[in-house]
């Protein structure tokens, strides 16, 4: 198997250098050199302006311009930022700084201005809709839009071109995507961390809810999914919800300050779970805090997406009903 060159550049600055290397190929003087490639980036160029008509006459590349990852100038109308993102999130208000610069120079301010979160690693639809409705309530005139890797692919895998490194690229993020995918073909005790993201992220759409990500801890942390949130009836200071670490499917707890009667809460939760024929049991240990772990249910190896919905449901329903009696 030959080797792939973004095998050892992972890092987002080597993704920024591809990015602008593929738009400048959009450039019309390119077209003789590789008249596919050349008709991939522009192609990809009308995927990040939305624009399917678009005619490209010119392509500005600016690199690292006030630390924008890319930002390029096409048909000598269009500002192209783009924040570009593998594994990381964003943060700071990068974008919104980066597009009040761009707004404020002479040379840009007349230009139609394009703001692109461009993520080629695994990110929950939350955080990607809480940025998209955060940065579009702030500036409602301007245009953004999320390019993910599933986008990308779309465009340039439809290409002919040979180019060596074009085609490592392409490798590369169909490699992040098979893993991503491959939840639904092995066991879950043979997922890896890809394929944890691409069952949370199924899980996202099947539920309409919920969130996930890292979650540090001593042990060396988990992904985690959290989701359901009740306040009981006793104390609506008190949250209870539910959290999947992987494997663990644990009912939780949560109280700012400590949680107070965390152990009367699992003993309760189990006896109910009893009666009604659910699946919890106490966790190993209960350790006193603002969140505790009050009941567990660990998913067989077997289990598929459907099945697991169907589980998840079962215990939301449960957790509805049992948050009255708490």
């Amino acid at each position: 198997m030959k080797p792939n060159l973004f095998k050892f550049a992972t890092s987002e600055l080597s993704q920024d250098a591809f990015i602008l290397w593929l738009l400048e190929w959009a450039n019309p003087k390119c077209a003789t050199e590789d008249k596919a490639l050349h008709e991939t980036a522009q192609e990809f160029i009308r995927l990040l302006l939305e624009n399917t008509d678009l005619e490209i006459h010119s392509v500005d590349c600016k690199k690292q311009e006030h630390h924008i990852d890319v930002f390029a100038i096409v048909n000598e109308e269009y500002a192209l930022i783009i924040e570009d993102k593998t594994n990381t999130s964003e943060h700071g208000n990068q974008l919104k700084r980066y597009s009040e610069w761009v707004k404020g120079k002479e040379q840009y301010s007349e230009l139609d201005l394009h703001c692109i979160y461009y993520k080629t690693g695994n990110e929950s639809y939350a955080k990607l809709k809480r940025l998209e409705e955060n940065y579009t309530k702030e500036y409602p005139e301007e245009n953004f839009s999320i390019i993910t890797r599933e986008d990308v692919l779309s465009v340039l895998k439809q290409s002919t071109t040979t180019n060596a490194i074009f085609c490592d690229y392409v490798e590369h993020l169909q490699k992040i995507q098979d893993l991503t995918d491959s939840y639904l073909s092995l066991p879950i005790k043979k997922w890896s961390w890809e394929a944890w993201q691409g069952f949370y992220m199924a899980l996202e759409k099947e539920l309409q809810t919920g969130d996930w990500g890292y979650v540090a801890n001593p042990s060396g942390g988990f992904l985690g999914f959290w989701w359901h949130w009740n306040s009981i009836a006793s104390n609506t200071d008190v949250d209870i919800y539910l959290q999947l670490e992987e494997k663990k499917l644990c009912v939780k707890s949560y109280q700012k300050g400590g949680v107070e009667k965390g152990y009367v809460y699992s003993s309760q939760l189990i006896e109910l779970a009893k009666e009604k024929n659910i699946s919890l049991v106490k966790p190993d240990r209960l350790r006193k805090g603002t969140t505790m772990t009050l009941a567990v249910h660990t998913l067989p190896d077997t289990a598929n997406l459907p099945d697991i919905v169907q589980l998840l449901r079962e215990i939301e329903n449960f957790l509805d009903e049992a948050s009255q009696y708490l």
